[in-house]
C-alpha cells in the first residue's frame, strides 16, 4: 500500500476490518462517505483521489496517524 502501510494497518488506523480495505481496493466494496475521509486522512491525501477523480497523488501533508506506532 502507498504509504507503507499493510491492509491490516490501514484497517486498524481507519476501524475496518482489514477484509473491507482489501475489497475496496478491488472494487468490490466502497467505504461510507466517513471512513473515506479518514482514509485519505492516514494516507495522508483527499479522498477525490481516491474516488479516482484526480490522476495525480495530492500529499495534503497532515499525518493523522502515529507512524512510530507502526514502524513507519
Amino acid at each position: 500500500m502507498r504509504n507503507g502501510i499493510t491492509q491490516k494497518q490501514l484497517a486498524e488506523l481507519v476501524g475496518m476490518m482489514a477484509t473491507c480495505v482489501f475489497n475496496w481496493e478491488r472494487g468490490a466494496y466502497l467505504p461510507d462517505s466517513i471512513k473515506l475521509k479518514k482514509i485519505a486522512e492516514v494516507l495522508r491525501t483527499i479522498s477525490s483521489y481516491l474516488l479516482g477523480e484526480l490522476d495525480d497523488y495530492i500529499d495534503n501533508g497532515v499525518p493523522s496517524y502515529d507512524r512510530d506506532a507502526y514502524g513507519i
